[in-house]
């Protein structure tokens, strides 16, 4: 389950994609998202002859959201890990990520703060326990995969978060001294920590999952197999968590959640995610016999109490244009020479009043103004106004990205920015489509002699801005011909 910001393609919506398996298929992918107002309808993602299972979702830096999930023909030795990727309109082609003459297994991916997606997931072969921890990092490009734990015991589910100090957790399952337990690495941005344990029962522990709330809890949920008194099904699987407000140096009890109403039934592999509304979704798999005849697995949801904590953003970035004459502001490219006006919309989304705000927007990487905000109560917004003189560069597109500074407590920061782009279009280029044509010399033509206040008079056609449409705009339009950009 992925909460995808606002910039992304998945456009602020939560996204879940599962293993579906029925009895005349192999393992499908589906996907469903919930746009704050409800589910949408189940999609097959990856359907074919191949047994697809345990699929992953992330968000490249660039707003595409990726799908990585291990793909193989039901025999040893057949698993790889595929990816595809949807930048908005449509998915790629499903695609090798991570191949070889062993089994790759549930991928599980996080991107960090410097932009980087990390992957691990676990390894099988006839010599490695039958699993070994690996990952690999995006950052344009993917690095090789490198072995983060790999001993003579079988370590497997795992599971990546970045925490708000920036250190990278990865959980794993592990049956070391011969019983499935959690276990743990952590990435201090040097090197790796010793594998630790993490929980230590008599009771096997798998699918671990961690999340750090907006109030800076971290969380880890994970299955434990119980005993139950039916002898025809001696053990269930059911949901356990446990948390630290201090970043992982200590950890509250283990609690049992979603405890089920029949014994005899399991709830297994959570899947959690810090959701827009400020509460915490808990998505898992369970065959509970509530309404549920056929002892099926279904997918059951949960959510926390509201969880307050510091969140600003900026979640508006508005360009505009002042050109003299025109009735009101121009919206569209920027014509060479022209000021071009950017709004960004500042807001605080979290509970708490929030001071020295620092706004900042670049262009091509260039800062080209900052303000500071001193004070922005919760719950409300604030809009800066930037200007930008084009002349002297050159006519091509242009990126924008509006910055606001993060807030001492505040975890969600990948709202924190918003990005766009523009065209710097051509002095003669009445329309701003890009080029200069026959379509701009005749839209000067037919409002000849107009001037400021008459019907024909228009603006844009006005390019010298005098308040009259008259031989020196065609020139400048005639110039200009043919330029694009």
């Amino acid at each position: 389950m992925l909460q995808t910001s606002n910039s992304s393609a998945g456009h602020g919506a939560i996204w879940l994609v599962w293993e579906k398996l029925t009895v005349t298929s192999p393992g499908m992918v589906y996907l469903m998202t919930h746009n704050r107002f409800g589910w949408s309808g189940q999609t097959a993602l990856v359907h074919d002859s191949n047994d697809n299972i345990a699929p992953a979702l992330g968000e490249l830096a660039n707003g595409t959201i990726i799908l990585v999930w291990s793909r193989g023909t039901g025999s040893t030795g057949t698993y790889d890990l595929y990816w595809s990727g949807y930048n908005g309109t449509r998915w790629t082609i499903a695609s090798p990520l991570v191949q070889g003459n062993h089994d790759n297994f549930t991928p599980s991916l996080a991107r960090t703060s410097d932009g980087r997606v990390w992957l691990v997931w676990s390894r099988s072969n006839s010599t490695n326990g039958s699993g070994d921890i690996f990952y690999r990092t995006y950052n344009g490009t993917w690095s090789s995969a490198k072995a983060l734990v790999a001993t003579s015991a079988q370590e497997r589910f795992p599971s990546v978060v970045q925490a708000s100090d920036g250190r990278v957790w990865v959980y794993y399952t592990s049956n070391t001294g011969g019983n499935d337990q959690l276990w743990d690495v952590i990435w201090n941005g040097a090197s790796w920590s010793a594998p630790a344990q993490f929980t230590n029962t008599v009771n096997p522990d798998d699918y671990p999952l961690m999340v750090e709330d907006r109030s800076g809890v971290l969380w880890a949920f994970w299955t434990r197999q119980l005993p139950t008194s039916d002898p025809s099904n001696p053990v269930q699987e059911d949901l356990f968590y446990k948390n630290s407000t201090n970043l992982g140096s200590t950890w509250g009890p283990e609690v049992q959640i979603a405890v089920p109403q029949t014994t005899s039934t399991d709830e297994f592999h959570p899947t959690v995610a810090q959701s827009v509304d400020k509460t915490l979704w808990i998505i898992y798999a369970s065959n509970q016999a509530l309404s549920n005849p056929y002892g099926t697995y279904n997918l059951y949801i949960m959510q926390s109490s509201t969880i307050k904590g510091h969140d600003v953003a900026v979640t508006g970035l508005r360009l505009s244009i002042n050109v003299p004459f025109a009735n009101s502001p121009v919206i569209g490219s920027p014509r060479q020479g022209e000021t071009m006006q950017v709004y960004v919309t500042a807001t605080n989304l979290g509970d708490y009043n929030e001071t020295s705000l620092s706004v900042k927007v670049y262009i091509n990487s260039t800062l080209i103004g900052s303000s500071i905000i001193p004070s922005l109560a919760n719950g409300k917004i604030s809009t800066i106004l930037f200007n930008w003189n084009s002349t002297g560069y050159s006519l091509t597109h242009y990126s924008l990205l509006a910055t606001i500074s993060t807030v001492p407590g505040e975890v969600a920061t990948y709202n924190n920015q918003l990005s766009s782009s523009f065209l710097l279009v051509s002095p003669g280029d009445v329309d701003r489509n890009g080029i200069v044509n026959i379509f701009d010399l005749t839209s000067i033509a037919v409002r000849f002699g107009s001037v400021h206040g008459s019907v024909s008079y228009w603006a844009d056609a006005d390019l010298n801005h005098d308040g009259v449409i008259d031989i020196r705009d065609l020139v400048i339009c005639a110039l200009n011909f043919g330029a694009m950009g």
